[in-house]
């Protein structure tokens, strides 16, 4: 997780925020808590990278043909699924290693405008 911090405590370390994605998904998979089915499950987290997806085209200005497609695909795919209607995904948690500011959209990108 990087190199530690003393000054700032016992379980600080010096880590780039955009590896949060893989540092959570790994601490996930140690926890004595978690379940392999969807129906058992309080909370489901998704396993998706959303903030090392973004970086193929937020950082070389690649057409806006590719931009979002892996989300959009996911939101597609987890809009067909019983566990995620249950709840409407209230009970689904994603973790993004970015700022907000990197998920920024102009206002006339595919319709949307810029929040």
């Amino acid at each position: 997780m990087g190199e530690p911090i003393p000054e700032l405590g016992r379980e600080w370390y010096n880590t780039h925020p955009y590896s949060l994605e893989s540092f959570f998904h790994s601490h996930v998979l140690k926890q004595r808590c978690r379940v392999h089915h969807w129906e058992e499950a309080n909370i489901s987290y998704v396993p998706f990278n959303g903030g090392l997806d973004i970086l193929g085209w937020h950082f070389k200005n690649l057409s806006n043909v590719v931009e979002d497609t892996h989300s959009k695909e996911l939101v597609e795919w987890f809009e067909q699924q019983k566990h995620w209607r249950r709840h409407f995904g209230v009970d689904h948690l994603f973790v993004l290693g970015k700022i907000s500011w990197d998920l920024r959209r102009p206002a006339n990108s595919h319709g949307r405008t810029a929040s």
